[in-house]
């Protein structure tokens, strides 16, 4: 397993401008190998719906380097669901990781799952879709190398990208929560558009020591789709 970090660590938001003049942004987590029951029942609501078409992209994305699709997994959308229900609620969609309280921690990211947040706003629409959603994440491989450490030294510019196409991940879960009108940014200001929080939940990836063997990448196509 290589060595491990024995506490979680985060990214911090990072922000891409789209051709749209949106700004979708997002975090990654790296975690301890710790694993989450993903048959565990659920208690709280169901999402209204699991967007598959965002596992379309995500699986369009792992294949450009040959690694086996991910399969969907109703726990890991439910505790997507509920936490992007929870950033709308609490936060008005200002996006950050289940990680204040450990307390919280339980409840939305039990066993240190893998989580990739995006947040997309505009107006007259909302450009928010799975290729945009995806294709954020995996944008960052142009800034990716393989590290001689525990991590990428620059984890906070590509940690969503190694979380998409960690080898060993096998299911994901992910939920599409649509803002209110006048929603918070990053930076705390607030905006008049339309917009949406989108997490992903994964029951592998971003495990400190397991980078080199996990993310294998020689090539960074411009599109994936």
């Amino acid at each position: 397993m290589g060595n491990l970090f024995k506490k979680t660590i985060f990214s911090d938001e990072q922000t891409a401008q789209s051709l749209a003049g949106t700004h979708p942004l997002g975090s990654a987590i790296v975690a301890s190998p710790k694993k989450i029951n993903v048959g565990a029942p659920f208690q709280g609501a169901p999402p209204k719906a699991v967007p598959t078409d965002l596992l379309d992209a995500h699986n369009q994305a792992r294949g450009t380097a040959g690694l086996r699709p991910l399969k969907e997994n109703k726990r890991l959308a439910e505790l997507a669901h509920d936490w992007g229900v929870y950033l709308k609620n609490k936060e008005n969609c200002m996006i950050r990781h289940p990680l204040e309280t450990q307390q919280e921690k339980e409840r939305y990211i039990p066993g240190n799952i893998g989580q990739n947040l995006y947040v997309g706003h505009g107006y007259p629409e909302n450009p928010t879709n799975p290729k945009a959603v995806v294709s954020a994440w995996y944008d960052e491989c142009r800034d990716y190398t393989p590290p001689k450490g525990d991590v990428p030294h620059n984890f906070k510019e590509v940690g969503h990208f190694t979380q998409l196409m960690w080898k060993d991940a096998s299911q994901v879960g992910c939920a599409k929560v649509d803002c209110p009108r006048k929603m918070r940014t990053p930076n705390g200001s607030e905006v008049d558009a339309l917009g949406s929080v989108v997490v992903c939940n994964y029951d592998k990836g971003n495990v400190g020591g397991e980078f080199p063997t996990q993310v294998v990448w020689t090539k960074c196509p411009i599109n994936f789709t």
